[in-house]
């Protein structure tokens, strides 16, 4: 359901240094267009609210929180709760809905941006469609984390260990010709083989996900993930789907590790 919209036109900045997790002082906050009071909390990105025009659904810009079944999924949400739900908010709405007809707009609750707060406190990617706040937004991502908080954890969902030395190092994106030549290469960066059983290649709306065979990567060694369909070659592994994976205009590649642990990430 559409609402009124106001356009924003305020830039944000944060002053980074000496920031703590869960404090943005510095933040200027998104002129907001409609009071809502959130009802319930879905996951870490959406929620139920009542609005003057009855009840809606609101997708928060700019940002994709795991799903509630993936890893750090309910910690995300339950941080969003702890933040919305039952209050009144602001949201700064735009003209167009989803693919699920729910609301997309930024929140401000008690003076704090919502969609800021959760990125900055490691519950949320940053995705396509934050519009002037995508700098801002990714800023706050970069310093979740080398904090090591939230997602970003060593030992998120139970992890024991360091990260495997993995890299994504080439996104093959928009290949000339069919889609069906897209692919990534990941390479082995550490001294050690690593059995990528169980490892999951995935987009930033994790719609498209790769679950990886039984496939040990040497130490140096190159591996290409290609889409379409056979058995592959000595150091290809493909993506059998139908449909393309990468979007032309950005996206995000995620290489998890066997609980859900994010080893690698390339933008682009």
């Amino acid at each position: 359901m559409k609402l009124e919209t106001l356009v924003v036109t305020a830039l944000l900045i944060v002053a980074c240094e000496g920031v703590a997790p869960g404090n943005l002082a510095g933040t200027e906050l998104p002129a907001t267009d409609v009071d809502v009071v959130v009802t319930s909390v879905a996951d870490g990105d959406s929620f139920r609210a009542e609005s003057s025009v009855g009840e809606i659904e609101v997708r928060l810009l700019g940002m994709n929180a795991p799903e509630l079944d993936e890893c750090h999924g309910q910690p995300a949400r339950e941080a969003l709760v702890d933040m919305i739900e039952g209050r009144t908010i602001g949201l700064a709405t735009g003209p167009e809905l989803d693919q699920f007809d729910r609301v997309l707009a930024r929140a401000v609750v008690n003076e704090t941006y919502v969609n800021l707060q959760m990125v900055r406190d490691g519950h949320s990617l940053v995705v396509r469609g934050g519009g002037d706040d995508r700098a801002i937004l990714l800023e706050a991502e970069e310093m979740a984390r080398t904090s090591e908080i939230g997602m970003w954890a060593a030992d998120v969902c139970g992890a024991v260990g360091p990260r495997a030395a993995l890299e994504i190092t080439n996104l093959n994106f928009d290949p000339p010709g069919p889609d069906d030549e897209e692919s990534v290469t990941i390479i082995n960066s550490g001294a050690d083989p690593i059995d990528l059983a169980g490892f999951v290649l995935r987009d930033e709306s994790s719609v498209n996900r790769f679950d990886f065979p039984p496939f040990t990567l040497a130490p140096g060694g190159e591996l290409l993930v290609i889409r379409g369909c056979g058995d592959g070659e000595e150091s290809t592994i493909p993506w059998c789907t139908d449909q393309p994976i990468w979007n032309n205009d950005g996206d995000t590649a995620l290489l998890l590790d066997e609980v859900g642990r994010i080893v690698a990430i390339r933008r682009y």
